[in-house]
């Protein structure tokens, strides 16, 4: 409603946990709209993990149908970089489209006393699929 404290539908399930790679959850979504089209992006896995990563889903409303274009996340480990998730999305200036999130560096994560740090990095989209170019290794500079 116009006070946000109420719905006004019904709550309507847009992904399920199908794929080896979200178990033991999906969390943090958040979606952005790009040129007509609605796409839904979520952590998954175990967050306190190398394994944690972020997968992301094609929408055709913000109430779905969602259909996820891949098999494997969008955004996962690589380098000292473990387990990136927790994202948001903002769009520049210039109009560019940047995600914001948080990164284990390894070779330590939540198991081994490790403590995760804000990473950015730009958000691409080509013939309606997402790409993130990133994880981040080093410094980014924004424009």
């Amino acid at each position: 409603d116009a006070t946000g404290t109420k719905f006004v539908t019904q709550p309507v399930k847009l992904i399920s946990m199908d794929q080896p790679w979200e178990t033991p959850c999906i969390e943090g979504p958040s979606m952005i709209l790009h040129n007509g089209t609605y796409y839904l992006f979520y952590s998954a896995g175990s967050y306190a993990s190398y394994a944690y990563a972020v997968g992301y889903a094609v929408c055709t409303s913000p109430s779905g149908p969602c259909q996820k274009p891949t098999y494997s996340p969008i955004l996962a480990f690589y380098g000292d970089v473990w387990g990136p998730g927790g994202s948001e999305f903002f769009t520049d200036d210039y109009n560019g489209t940047w995600i914001v999130y948080h990164g284990w560096t390894a070779p330590r994560d939540a198991n081994s006393g490790g403590s995760r740090s804000l990473r950015i990095d730009r958000v691409r989209f080509e013939d309606g699929t997402a790409r993130i170019d990133g994880p981040t290794t080093d410094v980014r500079s924004f424009p």
